[in-house]
């Protein structure tokens, strides 16, 4: 045997041993009496430990922090994308599970609903997948176990039919060897072993370590396991071979128990085993079979094969002591889910007049239209009282959108460049296309002009990261940033929601896949896109949401993509600027600092200490008057002006008394619109120099003539230099390759600057 196998075959056979797959009933006990509560909680508790296990964070919405279970962050080869954001949705659906796990067990049916493609059924297979995950780690270990009856020649005598065997078994038959072993019947309920203890004995028991609680939080935790573990009972078929057993050893449960192999439960997507999935269909979800017609059985003592023992089979046998999903719920008639009803509530299911007892935490999905023909039908009522209802909209935030999006777009392109804000673009106009129009009802008359101004990529920015339109006054971002959250949640009450309506990701990653095949394009760009969703919105026919009345932009699809555009345009100005060093936003972020240092030392009549002098001086004058002139003062109307710029720093100081920190103010993010005064006053003295750059990027021959010239640099013209430099910016700080760049500066030139 070489080397490496015997390494590998030790290392296997140490993790077996170490992770307790198989153990006697008297091994696993004393784990028990250990961690009780880990070996008594019910599915409902399980599942609120394996995300608890994964723990949280706090992610940024907006202006406030959210909690966000990272077990929705969990990838694997089945799933490679986590969940991205429904932070909201993990919320609800945590709250609805730890109510499951303080009541003892899940009475109610979890119903997802929302929109085509809006990660119902992303979320429950990320959700098992951590929930695989934790099964493995010691903190999830659960057990079953499995009867095990000696072959012939062994142990015959204590069943009555037969002679001593040779050797001893009487502590446990869980480890014999395979060819010592005649039969073995296994249960498929992966039952708790613990149920194997009597119920008038297992209430003492449970008793004993509730009164040896080492904390109150171990006490309580204990408490929440006490009805659904002393409630549960055996499947009738190990309840018929435990009394069988019992007969035949005169009531030594000792005797009983030997024959009990305890063995790991690892839950298990792909194999069945406590987290199965079930798709939209006609057939039963569970059955039966009687098992002692099997020949592969004919080894059971003679005692046991006079019984009739059924094995319970499907897919709710299968998912017992985990979680089944329900896809597409209700697109099945009703008539044949609704033993969901008493299942749930009574967590019992009756096979041909066995009734077995389930341990599980059911999951559904639909969509909003099934849900709504659903409300009308008369038996409702009936189930509404058995369902916990969690809303599962579109993303309503572009920067998590945009996630959703970037593998496709990086397997898609293959060998094509991917230029930047591509994917960002897209997010964006998707989540535009899903917003509605603010509503005004009830809304102060400032409010109401504000909203009625905004339009949707407003909007989309505002949900995004709080950010308010520049073009309001200081005023109006003001009142619009106190109603952010009112904003984003007005809509979310009413039948037609926010997010019900608009491109879903999995139309947007198939279009991602096509675009990226365009031939037409060199790249995969912003106007590869572009074409593409052109395209897309003149097909009403095949996409409900293209069918909605527009209200100016709202749900006006193809005039979404042209103002897409001009954010895309913005963007890529910006990154020339910056590439060209023209901005200059520090040179200018010090002179509106220096204004307002001036301006409030002149309104209080104070005095300037120089610094270089020493001396006390007056506000320089000159200074104030230079600025003002920039940020448009009307002529006498400098006294108004530097009270109320005084006015304005008082009201942010007193909303952010814990910001201030010395000297150092945030000037830009006090008075943006100043700042937007002088850097449009100063882009504009620069524009020419622009223009004249931007004759030789539309020429393709002057591109390549210039880049190629990179070493003479300082013999080429200033327009020429500007090229190369901006050419060589984007792609050196911006991320763009060269056709990237070139692409996206000849549509900037060409709508801006020609």
């Amino acid at each position: 045997m070489s080397l490496e196998l015997d390494n590998i075959q030790s290392t296997v056979k140490t993790r077996f041993e170490d992770s307790k797959r198989v153990l006697s009933f008297e091994e696993y006990f004393d784990l028990c009496r250990k961690q009780p509560y880990r070996f008594t909680r019910n599915a409902a508790a399980y599942i609120c430990d394996a995300i608890d296990f994964s723990g949280t964070e706090d992610v940024k919405v907006r202006r406030h922090q959210e909690r966000r279970y990272t077990i929705f962050n969990h990838t694997s080869v089945e799933s490679p994308t986590p969940l991205v954001g429904h932070e909201a949705v993990q919320q609800r659906l945590v709250k609805i599970l730890r109510g499951f796990s303080h009541a003892g067990r899940a009475d109610k049916l979890i119903l997802m609903h929302g929109p085509n493609g809006s990660a119902k059924s992303s979320l429950v297979r990320i959700l098992y997948d951590g929930i695989e995950d934790y099964s493995q780690r010691e903190e999830g270990m659960a057990f079953s176990f499995s009867w095990v009856f000696p072959h012939d020649s062994y142990d015959r005598r204590t069943l009555g039919i037969g002679p001593k065997a040779t050797e001893n078994f009487a502590d446990s038959y869980a480890r014999l060897e395979q060819d010592q072993i005649g039969a073995i019947v296994r249960s498929e309920l992966s039952e708790n072993p613990l149920y194997l203890v009597p119920r008038t004995e297992r209430e003492a028991l449970f008793d004993s370590w509730l009164s040896s609680a080492t904390s109150p939080a171990e006490h309580k935790r204990l408490e929440i396991c006490r009805e659904s573990f002393l409630r549960a009972e055996l499947s009738h078929k190990n309840s018929l071979i435990f009394e069988a057993l019992m007969n035949n050893y005169g009531g030594d449960i000792s005797k009983v128990l030997r024959h009990v192999r305890v063995e790991r439960l690892y839950l298990s997507t792909r194999l069945r085993k406590g987290l199965v999935t079930i798709e939209p269909q006609l057939a039963v979800d569970a059955g039966m079979r009687q098992v002692t017609l099997d020949r592969s059985l004919a080894n059971l003592p003679a005692s046991l094969q006079s019984l009739n023992l059924f094995q319970l089979e499907g897919h709710l046998i299968d998912g017992n002591r985990g979680m089944v999903e329900f896809n597409d719920l209700l697109k099945r008639p009703i008539e044949h889910f609704k033993y969901l009803l008493s299942t749930s509530e009574t967590g019992t299911l009756s096979l041909g007049g066995i009734l077995v007892f389930l341990d599980t935490v059911f999951i559904g999905s639909t969509n909003d239209r099934q849900l709504e023909a659903f409300r009308e039908h008369p038996e409702y009522n009936s189930f509404k009282a058995r369902i916990e209802l969690v809303k599962v909209p579109y993303l309503l935030r572009f920067s998590e959108e945009e996630k959703i999006y970037l593998d496709t777009a990086r397997k898609a392109a293959g060998s094509k460049e991917i230029v930047p804000h591509t994917t960002k673009l897209l997010a964006l106009w998707a989540v535009a296309a899903r917003l509605k129009k603010p509503l005004l009802k009830n809304k102060n008359a400032l409010l109401s002009k504000v909203l009625e101004s905004l339009s949707p990529i407003d909007k989309a920015l505002i949900y995004n990261s709080g950010e308010v339109p520049e073009s309001l006054s200081e005023e109006q971002r003001r009142e619009l940033r106190g109603h952010i959250e009112e904003l984003a949640a007005e809509h979310q009450r009413l039948p037609y929601y926010e997010g019900l309506l608009g491109p879903s990701a999995r139309e947007l990653k198939a279009l991602l896949q096509i675009t990226a095949q365009n031939d037409q394009f060199p790249t995969l760009s912003p106007n590869a896109i572009f074409a593409e969703l052109r395209e897309l919105v003149k097909r009403p026919q095949d996409f409900e949401y293209l069918r909605q009345e527009s209200i100016g932009l709202y749900h006006n699809f193809e005039g979404l993509i042209e103002e897409v555009r001009k954010v895309w345009l913005d963007w890529v100005e910006e990154e020339m600027r910056e590439s060209l060093d023209l901005e200059q936003n520090h040179q200018l972020r010090e002179f509106l600092k220096n204004y307002v240092f001036h301006t409030t030392h002149h309104v209080r009549g104070e005095k300037i200490r120089n610094r270089v002098t020493g001396k006390s001086e007056d506000p320089d004058a000159s200074l104030m008057k230079e600025f003002e002139q920039l940020a448009a003062v009307p002529s006498g109307a400098s006294a108004e002006f530097r009270k109320n710029i005084i006015a304005r720093l008082g009201a942010w100081s007193v909303d952010n008394s814990k910001r201030i920190m010395g000297d150092e103010l945030p000037y830009v993010e006090i008075f943006p619109d100043l700042m937007e005064k002088l850097v449009g006053h100063f882009r504009e003295s620069q524009n020419s120099k622009i223009r004249s750059m931007g004759a030789l990027v539309l020429d393709l021959k002057e591109i390549e003539a210039v880049t190629e010239a990179s070493s003479d640099a300082q013999q080429l013209s200033e327009s020429r230099q500007m090229l190369m430099k901006v050419y060589k910016g984007l792609q050196e700080r911006f991320g763009y390759g060269p056709k990237g760049a070139q692409e996206a500066l000849v549509e900037l030139i060409k709508a801006r600057y020609v």
